[in-house]
């Protein structure tokens, strides 16, 4: 899927959510961008994606040791960052994992599917079987 895409889903839930959970009205832009960043984050494992056009070196290293849709599209990878991201702030922590799921949702639309349980478990998962 193309990075827009996947930002237009990765919005889609993040507004989704705001309607469900209270979030300050001061740490609203900061859910929105760290929802919208998440939602591309996972491509940072593909060498051609838009978001490794910020960071040259780790798609390369990433693609060529796991591969694309396995360790960025798994479960493990949105725990991680979050934790990471929810020791600093909660609200960004939240709205960084919502936007990575609804990219791994989006592509376990596709024919590829992703790795979700990488590396415990190697099988792609798909939502729609073409």
């Amino acid at each position: 899927m193309d990075y827009r895409t996947h930002i237009i889903g990765g919005i889609a839930l993040a507004y989704g959510a705001h309607q469900l959970i209270q979030i300050d009205p001061q740490q609203v832009v900061i859910f929105y961008g760290c929802c919208t960043l998440g939602s591309i984050l996972p491509d940072i494992d593909h060498p051609e994606a838009f978001i490794s056009k910020f960071i040259p070196l780790l798609p390369y290293a990433l693609y060529n040791s796991v591969g694309h849709r396995t360790l960025t599209h798994g479960i493990l990878f949105t725990a991680i960052i979050f934790l990471l991201v929810a020791f600093i702030n909660i609200v960004a922590g939240v709205g960084i994992a919502l936007g990575i799921l609804s990219h791994i949702a989006l592509d376990m639309l596709s024919p590829y599917g992703v790795a979700f349980l990488y590396p415990f478990n190697k099988e792609r998962i798909k939502i729609i079987r073409h």
